[in-house]
């Protein structure tokens, strides 16, 4: 390579290219003589060594970090230079044929050539690439110029001589040349390519089956080309894209998948032309619009369903935009569709049917890369055909109807999976009451009475049917008579007894679902499906597996059953031992109660005493806790089985709520003795949660302070968050009657200390990042909740008690700072709810119920910190809903102390407050009066604009 070269090679380039580096001006720029040895060496580079692919996109990266630092102040001619270095003849050399063309250019030079203008793509106009802003910038200076000079037309016209001379000679060159040009077709003037020279060129190449594609590629460019709908209406007409596809032959299937891609984008333009449609546009082209579109439409519903994914998922976009724009003209001119629409809708979903179902070659059991893409494009394809299903109802359940119909006369299982899958997802778009009820009910008989079931493979097929059992479960509220057969299958080994874990957890799940659809008509079920399913919930000692993965399995010693699946089932049973019939007061539920209570609970509360008694925890293994886990699940296992029934609001002694009742001391014992264990902690969390709205306050508050202490005892930042959790939902359920709990021995005040040190000892040390960090923040938001509900659930005064009033101070200033905390609006939120509630019951008269010295918190600190906040321009008016929130309660602020205080109220803000934010007398007192007058509701949205005013 000539020497003169070298320069050019100094700049260390970043392996990321960035053009930034080359600015920096690290060397000369190029003088004249420096460009004539640059195209000196360029001709060079057909030497043996030189003519890789790998050596010609390193030259070319050099080249365009060249181009973007000189063009085109230092190198206006850069495009005419490179093509006078590169685009020269090749050379004869010793031994070449007689026939030797001295026009004939050097294809290497030529692939150069290319690998620059491609390169200049990459680093100049690619949206794919990311970029600074400076970058961003610089770059559309470069695009500017390049249409400007003639850059951009001397590109098109090399290219256009490079296909002229090699299209039917060297393919490569011509794809290469293609390639390049199509990125670019994009941004340069439309009129370099759509004339009488160009244009005509790339339709000449679409009977050429080495290029076909590429060449379809552009004009698919200049179809995507950004203009207003009229114009790009006038540029399909121009270029005839209906005879463009009509006579369009593939000859290969990536030429079909570039042609689906030009149908889809084709299709696109005119439903936005369409939609837009105005008198004008459909006197010019009314006639041409239509027919332009039957012809797009057409030519997607076959490449839909063409056998490749490929090209069907191609026309997907345009698929459903069809469907879009029919339910849009159908609103707008009316409820009909016309007979064309009818029929192409028709063919869509033979299309659809054919293209959602699974290729012989989809591997069910381990699925790879092509078996993930065909789902993701079969999500796409069931949106269509939900879409199709709300545009025309009638059209689909007949359409259903056939295909669920003839399932027997099927033998391909793929076939059954594709109906049965349909029927499932049309369930989101078509109605399921009256007629439409009674006539799902009859489809989804119709498969339970199928062949289906004689398939154990693929699992999907049977597991679509349980889908649509799940889905259409309420359908069938008044069909028991299909509950025989629908309940055998689930029952069945293709149900919830199916051998693989995974899909058994799945369908177990399912048919809790069921169960809570129909707790009622499967009343007369109950003791039947008790027999069945009763050994599968008696919660035996779990065994540890390890798979073939080395992930470890833990599964009921004798059923198999992982403990998720167990307490799906327990549930299904217990959602319909705890319904009430609605009989009327007279119906007596205790009986039902206690017998399957006894029958099903009673044993799992017998082990845990054993376990209990026996301590058969410390016999464990550290690695493999059976006894552990055993506990944790019989825990868990009753606290499931108390979902099925419904929340005693009105203190009921019903025989349930005090058999409940009696389990919560010995989970209390369970608590106190292995509390220590994280898993039996959380577990008797979860339990006490179910026992809230269970049990009612009655039989739960005298626990509860126990409770708390046993669970804070020695608790983490996450264990303390589920333990405030179930304070505040304690709060939520119990209201005030919680009052007396949390007054004694100062508990709420011990709960507030322990919750602030905690985070304070998190957030003090050094290293605390990550996790920790996160778990302390969300804690202290804990903290702030925790006062917010008391403080709306009518217990602010267990705050004042003679108790916690010691602390009460320390409890203000915390609020306050939660106040100023502007980076968490949820705080800020809370502790303006908090405090507003305070307001509201404190700055009453003494007699009344109010606070002494309450009052001169509220004057000296509180109304200025609340001023302090809101004209803080850190502080976001906008901040959604917690924002909207914080504003509505720091105005109740004022409007409760304007409630208690009016005249002194009044008179502090006129005199103190409002010139201590230099308010003129006169803006003050708009402020008071509307203060005054204001509804409670309106006056965060007063207090807003106020605020923004004073900004």
């Amino acid at each position: 390579m000539n020497f003169h070269f070298r320069p050019i090679l100094k700049p260390k380039i970043h392996p990321s290219r960035d053009p930034f580096l080359l600015k920096q001006r690290s060397f000369p720029p190029f003088l004249t003589p420096s460009r004539w040895d640059l195209s000196v060496s360029l001709t060079t580079i057909t030497c043996p060594f030189a003519s890789t692919d790998e050596i010609i996109n390193k030259l070319a990266v050099v080249i365009v970090l060249i181009f973007k630092n000189e063009f085109p102040e230092v190198w206006p001619t850069f495009f005419a230079d490179l093509g006078s270095a590169l685009l020269v003849p090749r050379p004869a050399r010793d031994g070449a044929p007689a026939n030797h063309d001295p026009n004939d250019l050097d294809p290497v030079l030529v692939q150069t050539y290319l690998a620059v203008m491609r390169e200049i793509d990459t680093e100049v106009v690619s949206k794919e690439v990311h970029r600074s802003n400076e970058d961003l910038a610089h770059n559309r200076i470069l695009k500017d110029q390049m249409r400007d000079t003639g850059s951009a037309s001397h590109l098109v016209d090399v290219c256009y001589g490079l296909l002229q001379r090699y299209h039917s000679s060297h393919a490569g060159i011509s794809r290469s040349c293609l390639s390049v040009l199509r990125p670019f077709i994009d941004w340069i003037d439309i009129g370099l390519i759509v004339n009488d020279r160009v244009f005509p060129l790339f339709l000449q190449l679409l009977q050429h089956p080495d290029v076909q594609d590429k060449a379809l590629g552009c004009i698919l460019e200049v179809v995507s080309k950004g203009m207003n709908e009229a114009s790009k209406v006038a540029l399909l007409k121009h270029i005839n894209v209906i005879s463009i596809m009509d006579y369009f032959q593939p000859q290969s299937e990536r030429a079909t998948s570039v042609f689906a891609e030009f149908v889809n984008q084709v299709g696109i333009e005119l439903v936005a032309a369409m939609l837009v449609s105005s008198p004008e546009m459909d006197q010019q082209f009314g006639s041409d619009m239509q027919a332009m579109f039957n012809t797009v439409v057409n030519h997607m519903l076959r490449c839909l369903a063409n056998e490749y994914d490929d090209v069907s998922e191609r026309v997907e976009e345009f698929a459903g935009k069809y469907i879009h724009y029919l339910e849009l003209t159908r609103k707008r001119r009316n409820p009909n569709i016309l007979d064309s629409e009818l029929e192409h809708l028709k063919t869509l979903l033979q299309a659809l049917r054919l293209k959602l179902k699974f290729d012989g070659s989809f591997h069910f059991q381990s699925r790879g890369q092509d078996e993930l893409d065909f789902i993701e494009f079969r999500k796409k394809l069931d949106n269509i055909f939900k879409a199709a299903t709300k545009l025309h109802p009638a059209l689909i359940a007949e359409y259903v109807a056939s295909l669920v119909n003839s399932i027997d006369m099927m033998n391909d299982p793929l076939e059954m999976e594709s109906v049965t899958h349909i029927f499932n997802i049309i369930g989101e778009s078509i109605p399921t009451s009256g007629n439409h009820g009674a006539f799902i009910a009859d489809l989804l008989n119709r498969l339970a009475l199928s062949k289906i079931f004689n398939f154990a493979q693929p699992n999907e097929l049977c597991g679509e049917f349980f889908e649509c059992a799940h889905r259409y479960a309420p359908c069938l509220a008044h069909r028991t008579d299909l509950f025989p057969r629908l309940l055998q299958l689930w029952m069945s080994d293709r149900g919830v007894m199916h051998p693989e874990p995974g899909v058994r957890a799945h369908r177990s799940w399912l048919f809790c679902g069921f169960v809570k659809k129909l707790k009622q008509p499967l009343q007369p079920f109950l003791g039947d499906l008790v027999d069945r399913l009763k050994p599968a919930v008696v919660y035996n000692p779990p065994v540890f597996r390890r798979d073939d993965e080395g992930n470890t399995d833990v599964v009921d010693s004798v059923s198999e059953l992982t403990i998720d699946m167990q307490n799906d089932l327990l549930e299904s049973i217990a959602l319909l031992v705890g319904f009430a019939s609605p009989g009327g007061p007279g119906v007596d539920t205790s009986e039902k109660h206690r017998t399957f209570l006894e029958l099903l609970v009673t044993p799992l509360v017998q082990k845990i005493m054993y376990i209990l008694e026996k301590q058969l925890w410390k016999q464990d293994n550290v690695y493999q806790p059976v006894n552990l886990t055993w506990l944790t699940n019989l825990i868990g296992a009753v606290g499931t089985f108390s979902k099925g029934f419904p929340a005693n609001l009105k203190n009921q002694q019903t025989f349930a709520v005090q058999y409940f009742a009696n389990t919560v001391p010995i989970i209390l014992q369970a608590l106190s003795e292995v509390g220590g264990y994280d898993i039996v902690r959380a577990k008797v969390v979860f339990y006490m949660h179910r026992m809230i709205p269970c049990l009612g306050p009655i039989p739960m508050l005298p626990h509860f302070s126990r409770i708390v202490e046993l669970l804070l005892s020695n608790a983490n930042l996450k264990q303390t968050i589920e333990v405030v959790t179930l304070i505040n939902t304690a709060v939520i359920s119990f209201k005030d009657q919680l009052g007396p709990v949390l007054d004694a021995n100062g508990l709420l005040i011990s709960v507030l200390q322990y919750i602030m040190r905690l985070v304070t000892e998190t957030l003090s040390r050094p290293n605390s990042r990550g996790e920790d960090e996160r778990e302390a923040l969300e804690l202290r938001r804990m903290w702030y909740s925790l006062c917010s509900h008391m403080a709306v659930n009518n217990l602010v005064n267990v705050f004042s008690s003679p108790n916690s009033v010691g602390s009460l101070n320390d409890v203000l200033q915390a609020l306050l700072q939660g106040l100023s905390t502007l980076s968490d609006p949820a705080i800020v939120g809370d502790s303006a709810c908090a405090l507003a509630a305070m307001v509201e019951h404190w700055t009453r008269p003494v007699e009344a119920g109010g606070l002494a010295g309450f009052d001169e918190f509220v004057y000296k600190q509180l109304l200025k910190t609340v001023f302090d906040v809101l004209l803080n321009p850190a502080y976001n008016l906008g901040d959604g809903k917690f924002g909207v929130e914080a504003m509505q309660q720091i105005g109740s602020i004022f409007k409760e102390l304007h409630k208690n205080r009016s005249t002194e109220c009044e008179q502090f803000v006129q005199m103190h407050l409002m010139p201590a934010i230099n308010c003129p007398p006169d803006v003050a007192a708009a402020f008071v009066e509307r203060l005054r007058q204001c509804p409670d509701k309106q006056f965060g949205p007063i207090l807003r604009k106020f605020v923004e005013s004073r900004r």
